[in-house]
């Protein structure tokens, strides 16, 4: 985070350090300390820069998307971070190194990947493209941590004027 520092925006929801270690120990993956230290007061939380620019799958042309929300940590949501790698849907990514973190508003996630294992501390950082998964699986490499990953979070509107 370069330098500067990020906001998480939502509301009010602490996540436990207990759930967090639970939630790494049932998909038996270490996640990043630095995505712990953003999230831990908003469960579900999204960042303030939220706005990212990218090419999708066979694209040519750079499109741009907004980072929706951070996955629960809770376990009796929709959106528990848990359920979501235990139980893929079958057209997601179903290499057990993809763990999901984030989501956008049209069914499109956020994934680590964890290239060297899944202890490594420094995970790469992928977006899903659903409507694209017949083209690469609709991944598309965003970043080599998920700290340079914030950094290519902007503010709403950054890119669309």
């Amino acid at each position: 985070m370069s330098n500067k520092s990020f906001v998480v925006v939502g509301y009010p929801q602490d996540i436990t350090i207990d759930q967090f270690k639970k939630a790494e120990e049932l998909m038996k993956v270490k996640l990043p300390c630095i995505f712990y230290n953003l999230i831990k007061e908003y469960d579900r939380g999204r960042p303030k820069n939220n706005e990212i620019k990218l090419i999708m799958p066979g694209q040519k042309y750079y499109d741009v998307n907004q980072f929706g929300a951070f996955l629960s940590f809770n376990p009796r949501t929709m959106s528990y971070i848990v359920s979501d790698y235990l139980y893929k849907p079958e057209h997601q990514p179903q290499d057990e190194r993809y763990v999901a973190f984030g989501e956008t508003g049209n069914g499109d996630k956020f994934f680590f990947f964890y290239e060297n294992g899944k202890d490594d501390p420094q995970p790469k950082v992928y977006y899903w493209a659903h409507e694209y998964s017949d083209i690469d699986g609709g991944l598309v490499f965003l970043a080599n941590s998920f700290e340079e990953f914030l950094d290519m979070l902007k503010p709403d509107g950054y890119y669309t004027g």
